[in-house]
């Protein structure tokens, strides 16, 4: 059951994340959510991303952190 459930979150955070790619907040989530699933190097892309949109956004620097 887990298992489907990352699918399903994976696919919702790609198909909002190309809907709205200037939405840091959502790559901020995927990276951490990447993070939760011991894929580091993916999350601190993702978290990179949310950074890129808004330098000043703490909570990705956070996360990226501790990915």
């Amino acid at each position: 059951m887990r298992h489907c459930r990352w699918e399903l979150s994976h696919s919702s955070y790609s198909a909002l994340m190309s809907e709205f790619p200037g939405r840091c907040e959502l790559h901020n989530d995927f990276g951490h959510l990447l993070s939760m699933k011991g894929q580091p190097e993916q999350a601190v892309a993702h978290c990179l991303k949310a950074l890129e949109i808004d330098p000043d956004y703490a909570a990705a620097a956070y996360n990226m952190a501790v990915a």
